[in-house]
């Protein structure tokens, strides 16, 4: 139901979110604004803004601007002794007059304005107050409560304001992300005021210096610090090596700036270089807090790639681990995909993110690639090699079948004098191709953490070759059931025979592509969680048995042990299990998997699924009742009869089989889409020869979907002359028709 003017509304409904009249991107252009707390009526949140009765000039506004289709201008009414308003302007459009009067008392957080069919994308908005003659007031005062916009949508911030936190629609990622590609001059600088408690700086020397990165997406902000009474010369940005724009860094003393924005880059992957020129004898410099991209896109690493044929010694490639217990090896997953944020350069005892594989060898035939961190810590070199991998184990992971992928542990020397062992050529001393600094710890992360080798040291039989954590070269040894050390694994990528064809026909290279049926399709929208709310999102529970089983356990990607779950308090067998995305999202089907335990009869067993906008007001999507009983680790899925777009989704399990608590090992929030069939045919790939990587992705693997079926067809022979004792016939056969001729029959 949409809110109308003279309404009182105390709290954004559904689909809408607020910001209070003090919120700084709402501009007040008049001498004689006043902001101040204002409890006396209930406004919200304690404040009011408001332009007094003596300033009606053009030049007494308060104006912003916002992203959305909808807009409600929240304000005080004032009774019938004091009629006051206000004219509003959209985009240079005037939208009318209106009075905020005529109520029998004194009325806060009150609609003055609505309306919810503007166009989508940015709106410039502009309120003065009312003329007296209009309002018919003797003292005409605009007082603004509050604005409602699209949950979705943002109160624009101008470069230069402060942005303490992504907006709806972006994401932010830290300056100590290793993506980010930085020259040795920067250093890193610990601060509380800065975002995640510090920033990277370089002050202006002889020299230029950069920092370099990839994303993919259409938009990029650059969050700094403005540093009065030192203004920056000389900083600049360029976009895929576009001529540089100069970033002006010259206000007074502020966190977490906007320093610059760009917005509607085409859809694809851009080279961004953020740069300081030389300057000699200038203060202030370059400082990077943060970048923010959009929420769906990547950052990449200047040397990242996406497949395995693209990779060259000093190359990367991005992958995912997870075990969900401590001293046991885990699963590897989205090779060359972003699967979640990444695991801490610290590693962690039960690791759920992503790393980085770094090619260091290319030889016949084979890529061999090393973790750029300890993916695991806590577990000990039995472990490793009860799961094969100290000396090699295939896991299926390249994703083609012409590549086989295996895990093992890197060489680390018999002693201290041994240095011919991979450690040693690829850790210590290797360069990549001059791609990076030998040993640099910010490449490699060897630093506090052990990692364990294949090799047996001679100490003892029993006891296994470390390297690192004091320093990059450093060996020592321990027994092989130490749990105190970290896995970092070698891959070795095989790459056997691989066969793909390419048609050229009238100057194109071109690939047939056979046809398909409709289909559906239901992917998982839920991030995987590392927290309740890591890495975004919120995930919330009406109770927990206790810390072991909070929510997000339900909600990390896996049921692994009877401890991966999410369990309702004891004698509480009722409760609610919630996500709460960014923004709006669209929802067709839902996952739930029993815990990976015995106690089936904790399961769901009579529940709704729902969805909110606001997370109070729920619409109920699905309702089960007396659900069959379930087994252990048992994963189900619920198809809705449509994708309802909502904020907040829940599971509200109102009764299970008989125990005091409930548990729910996994739960996950489905998109579902309808692809519609594909008819087969040729395509066009390329008008110049394609390289490697094209034919590898885009070539015909398989000449079965042409459907060549064998024919005979008969040649019609002209005669060609005669001999002495018989006579010359010919013919010509089109190659382009006929191909891969088996056989010919001439009589």
């Amino acid at each position: 139901m949409m809110a109308k003017i003279g309404q009182q509304l105390t709290a954004p409904e559904a689909g809408w979110k607020r910001y209070d009249d003090r919120n700084f991107r709402i501009k007040f252009n008049s001498p004689a604004t006043f902001r101040q707390s204002y409890t006396q009526y209930g406004t919200y949140l304690g404040t009011l803004s408001y332009i007094d009765s003596n300033h009606q000039s053009t030049t007494d506004t308060i104006s912003f601007k916002f992203t959305g289709k909808k807009l409600i201008v929240g304000v005080l009414f004032f009774n019938t002794n004091e009629h006051s308003g206000f004219t509003i302007e959209v985009d240079g459009v005037n939208l009318g007059n209106y009075v905020t009067g005529a109520k029998s008392e004194i009325t806060s957080s009150t609609v003055g304005f609505v309306k919810t069919d503007f166009s989508e994308g940015e709106h410039s908005v502009v309120i003065r107050n009312l003329d007296k003659s209009i309002s018919n007031s003797v003292n005409s005062t605009f007082a603004l409560d509050y604005i409602d916009i699209d949950v979705t949508g943002n109160l624009k911030v101008e470069v230069g304001e402060p942005l303490t936190s992504p907006d709806s629609g972006w994401k932010r990622i830290d300056d100590t992300d290793s993506r980010l590609l930085y020259t040795p001059s920067f250093t890193y600088s610990s601060n509380s005021n800065c975002y995640n408690g510090g920033a990277h700086q370089v002050v202006p020397n002889a020299s230029e210096q950069t920092c370099k990165f990839r994303f993919y997406g259409t938009k990029l902000r650059l969050i700094s610090l403005f540093y009065d009474p030192y203004p920056s010369s000389g900083v600049f940005i360029k976009i895929d090596g576009k001529a540089e724009e100069p970033i002006v860094i010259n206000k007074p003393l502020s966190y977490q700036v906007l320093a610059y924005e760009v917005t509607g880059l085409e859809l694809g992957y851009h080279e961004v270089v953020i740069g300081q020129h030389a300057v000699s004898g200038s203060s202030g410099g370059l400082i990077v807090d943060a970048i923010d991209i959009d929420s769906e896109g990547r950052l990449f690493h200047p040397e990242e790639v996406i497949n395995v044929a693209d990779l060259e010694i000093g190359k990367r490639i991005r992958c995912h681990y997870q075990s969900s217990t401590a001293n046991a090896i885990g699963a590897f997953s989205g090779l060359g995909e972003q699967t979640s944020d990444f695991i801490p350069v610290t590693s962690s005892t039960t690791p759920n993110g992503d790393f980085y594989f770094i090619m260091v060898e290319d030889w016949n035939g084979r890529k061999q690639l090393v973790t750029d961190r300890n993916i695991q810590s806590g577990v000990s070199w039995n472990t490793i090699n009860a799961s094969g991998m100290v000396s090699g184990v295939s896991i299926s992971l390249a994703g083609l079948n012409e590549m086989s992928t295996s895990i093992r542990l890197l060489t680390g020397g018999i002693n201290s004098s041994d240095t011919i062992n991979e450690w040693d050529k690829y850790i210590v001393n290797s360069t990549l191709n001059g791609k990076m600094t030998a040993g640099d710890n910010n490449v490699w992360n060897w630093s506090g953490i052990y990692s364990w080798t294949s090799t047996t040291n001679t100490y003892a039989s029993n006891n296994r070759t470390v390297r690192g954590s004091s320093s990059v070269g450093f060996l020592t040894n321990t027994v092989s059931n130490n749990v105190a050390h970290g896995f970092r694994p070698l891959m070795e990528v095989t790459i056997l025979p691989m066969y793909r064809s390419l048609f050229k026909y009238a100057e194109t290279y071109q690939k047939y592509e056979k046809g398909n049926l409709p289909e559906t399709i239901y992917r998982k929208i839920n991030p995987i969680m590392t927290s309740n709310t890591s890495p975004q999102g919120v995930v919330s529970t009406s109770s927990t048995y206790n810390s072991t089983y909070e929510g997000w356990k339900a909600m990390n990607g896996g049921t692994v042990g009877a401890d991966d779950c999410w369990a309702t308090a004891n004698n509480t067998p009722a409760g609610t299990l919630t996500y709460q995305f960014v923004g709006t999202v669209k929802i067709g089907a839902y996952v739930i998997t029993f815990r990976d335990a015995s106690d089936t009869f904790a399961a769901p067993k009579n529940w709704t699924f729902e969805g909110s906008n606001d997370g109070s007001n729920w619409t109920v999507l699905n309702t089960i009742n007396n659900e069959a009983p379930w087994t252990q680790k048992e994963r189900r899925v619920y198809v809705l009869d449509e994708n309802y777009s909502y904020v907040y989704f829940r599971l509200n399990v109102t009764a299970n089989y008989s125990t005091s608590y409930t548990a729910v090992g996994e739960l996950e929030l489905i998109e579902v889409i309808t692809v519609e069939g594909k008819k087969g045919g040729w395509s066009q790939v390329s008008t110049n020869i394609p390289s490697e990587s094209t034919f590898i992705s885009e070539g015909i693997s398989d000449l079965s979907v042409l459907d060549r079926k064998s024919t005979n067809f008969n040649q019609t022979m002209t005669l060609n002359g005669n001999l002495e004792s018989g006579k010359v016939f010919k013919t010509t056969v089109d190659l382009k028709k006929n191909i891969e001729i088996t056989s010919l029959s001439v009589k």
